[in-house]
C-alpha cells in the first residue's frame, strides 16, 4: 500500500489507548506496539481496531518505535505518523501533518506544541528548551519542540537512518541524524494536551539526562573534528 500508517508505542495506558486508537483510525490504519504492558493496553488497542505487536519484555519507547517502523515499512507505508498512547497528542491533528507532508514531501514533519503550551508542566518546558538548543545547533535546523512525539516520517528516512538508541533518546537522535544528513525538517503547530492530574511517561530529569549526555558527546565530536581540520589547515600553510 502506498499510504501513511500510524505507529503508537504504549506501556500501561489502558485508560486512554482505546480512544486514541479509535480517533487515529478515522484517518489511517494504526499499529500499536505494546511494550510489555500488564494492564491490558494491548488487548484494548486490538479491540479498538489496531494491529498490535507485543514485546515480551519492556524495552522502552525507542525499541517500540523501531518495531512499529519495521512493520509499517513491511506493509509498504510511504510515510509513518507517530503519536503517544497517553492522550497527550490529539489524533485530530493527523490531517494537518499529512497536509504538510503533501506540501513538503521529503520532509520530516514535527508537531510543535509550544504555541499553546500554557498547560504544559514548567519542568517539561525547561527540558524541551535545553535539548532543542543543542539539537538545533548540532543539526543546523530550527525546531522549537524537538521533543514532540507527534511526527510524520518519510519512509526513506526510516530506511536510511537506522538509529539504535533506547527510550526517549531515540526520537532526539533520529531527528538530529536526519537534519545532519540533509533531510528537511518542518515544524507545524499542534494542540498541547495536558489533562489535570494526568502524568506523562516522560520524566524530565530521568529521561533528559541520557538525551543531554548524548548531545554533549555529539558536540564534543563536532569540536574535535573542527580542531583537527584547523590543525591540518595550519600545518599545510
Amino acid at each position: 500500500m502506498d499510504q501513511s500508517v500510524v505507529v503508537i508505542p504504549v506501556h500501561n495506558e489502558a485508560s486512554t489507548i482505546a480512544s486514541v486508537v479509535g480517533a487515529a483510525r478515522a484517518y489511517l490504519p494504526v499499529i500499536v506496539v505494546d511494550d510489555a504492558s500488564d494492564d491490558g493496553s494491548g488487548a484494548l488497542a486490538a479491540a479498538a481496531g489496531a494491529t498490535v505487536l507485543t514485546l515480551s519484555r519492556q524495552r522502552g519507547k525507542g525499541a517500540a518505535l523501531r518495531h512499529g517502523f519495521a512493520e509499517a515499512l513491511r506493509q509498504g507505508a510511504a510515510t509513518v505518523v507517530t503519536l503517544d498512547g497517553d492522550g497527550q497528542h490529539d489524533p485530530h491533528d493527523i490531517p494537518r501533518l499529512l497536509a504538510a507532508s503533501q506540501r513538503y514531501p521529503e520532509s520530516l514533519i514535527i508537531g510543535g506544541r509550544l504555541d499553546n503550551a500554557e498547560t504544559m508542566p514548567r519542568a517539561r518546558l525547561y527540558a524541551i528548551a535545553a535539548v532543542s538548543r543543542w539539537i538545533n545547533w548540532l543539526g543546523q535546523c530550527a525546531v522549537r519542540d524537538t521533543q514532540s512525539g507527534l511526527r510524520l516520517y518519510p519512509a526513506a528516512v526510516l530506511r536510511t537512518l537506522p538509529v539504535r538508541h533506547r527510550g526517549f533518546l531515540f526520537e532526539s537522535a533520529l531527528l538530529l541524524k536526519a537534519s545532519q544528513t540533509g533531510w528537511p525538517v518542518c515544524e507545524i503547530p499542534i494542540r498541547a494536551v495536558y489533562p489535570p492530574g494526568r502524568a506523562s511517561q516522560y520524566r524530565p530529569l530521568r529521561d533528559s539526562i541520557p538525551i543531554i549526555a548524548y548531545l554533549l558527546y555529539q558536540g564534543l565530536r563536532f569540536w574535535l573534528t573542527q580542531l583537527r581540520l584547523a590543525c591540518r589547515t595550519w600545518l599545510a600553510q
